[in-house]
């Protein structure tokens, strides 16, 4: 998709660059490049992908970072989106033969789910202890809290950014003015003010049962995968930020896209041949990080396993989670994640894990995390009042 990562160039107001640049510790990070084809190849489709035989040796990743020459002649269709952040280029799932993708306000099934409060768990120490909270409203209102939960001094207010949401089948949308909380990993203190800050992607939520001495909890996965067959799934996540005269100052991208050799669901037990392919993109004013893109390919077999009432289809299984972590390292390393520019290997690896659920009546949605956590956690109650709040 090289043009589609020139159209994000072009709105951002800088130029292309072949420079390579960095895995996000949080939701916002990457990798990338081997040996293989160039990362201007279109993605594999699912036809494409068909069904393969799973006792095959999986190829090495493929894709360089390459990146457009920044004289490349511009796209006919590009539209100047630096003002609108609302006027985004779609999923990288979305194609003409789909139904267009049209985010109602909170119309859909999931807003009610979604209404309320939510929190992320921040840094914790003496004294300290961050959580970044979303109150979502019915009207389509959105108000975004950082407060230190201080054990010391009392509750403490640390920011607070208004805005708004919009919600589809598959993808949520946020706008804040200001810099909001739960800043980028990867991003550099702004040189600056943050004027607005925009970001999306495709979400699951899924309550985890209560167990032993556990109450219930309701998650949120910010970074779910979605399809309309069970074959092809698509997960994006876009974000930005903008200063007060509409420049961009920070901007990342990860469109990934699963192609299974077998249409979910499958029996327990059976094998299904995953292709991936990773789209990346990063810009950073402050740090000097020009535009760059990367694209990364590989393939992997997968096992079918049920667990707590969830179909699991995932690589390494059999293995604990130090194992399958240590594994599925050696797998990219075999493949030749070393050869990607280090903003890309973090990116991917903080988006992406071999191991992925869906409930047996539903294959329209996988998620690494669900039902066990998520970036969100939905909370009863509204957020503390601050002891310093106006």
């Amino acid at each position: 998709m090289r043009s589609r990562w020139c159209i994000a160039v072009a709105w951002l107001g800088v130029a292309c660059s072949d420079s390579h640049g960095a895995r996000v510790a949080d939701d916002m990070s990457a990798s990338g490049g081997g040996a293989g084809s160039a990362s201007g190849e279109r993605p594999m489709t699912a036809a494409q992908s068909g069904d393969r035989d799973v006792d095959r040796d999986p190829p090495s990743m493929v894709g360089t970072g390459t990146t457009p020459p920044a004289d490349a002649p511009p796209d006919p269709d590009h539209v100047d989106r630096t003002r609108d952040p609302s006027a985004l280029p779609p999923a990288s799932g979305d194609d003409p033969a789909q139904p267009p993708r049209d985010p109602d306000l909170p119309s859909s099934d999931i807003g009610p789910a979604l209404y309320g409060h939510w929190f992320a768990d921040g840094q914790v120490g003496d004294c300290i202890a961050f959580r970044d909270w979303y109150s979502f409203e019915p009207g389509g209102a959105l108000i975004n809290r950082a407060i230190d939960h201080n054990a010391c001094s009392g509750v403490r207010l640390v920011s607070e950014s208004s805005g708004g949401y919009a919600i589809s089948s598959r993808e949520l949308e946020i706008t804040l003015v200001g810099p909001g909380s739960e800043r980028p990993f990867d991003m550099a203190e702004p040189l600056v003010d943050v004027a607005s800050r925009f970001e999306r992607f495709t979400y699951a939520i899924a309550e985890r049962p209560a167990a032993v001495s556990l109450p219930s909890e309701t998650f949120l996965d910010a970074k779910a995968f979605h399809s309309l067959d069970g074959k092809r799934y698509d997960s994006s996540r876009f974000i930005h930020f903008l200063d007060a005269t509409g420049t961009a100052l920070f901007m990342q991208q990860v469109d990934i896209s699963l192609h299974m050799s077998h249409a979910l669901p499958v029996s327990v037990g059976r094998v299904v041949d995953v292709v991936v392919h990773a789209e990346l993109s990063q810009f950073d004013q402050a740090s000097g990080m020009v535009a760059m893109t990367d694209t990364i390919e590989l393939r992997y077999l997968a096992d079918v396993r049920d667990e707590a009432g969830w179909r699991v289809v995932e690589a390494n299984a059999g293995l604990s989670a130090e194992e399958s972590n240590a594994a599925w390292q050696a797998k990219l390393d075999d493949a030749g994640i070393g050869g990607h520019p280090a903003w890309a290997q973090r990116l991917f690896q903080a988006h992406f894990f071999p191991s992925q659920r869906h409930r047996p009546y539903d294959v329209t949605l996988l998620s690494s995390t669900l039902p066990e956590y998520g970036r969100w956690t939905k909370s009863p109650d509204a957020p503390p009042v601050p002891v310093n709040a106006p």
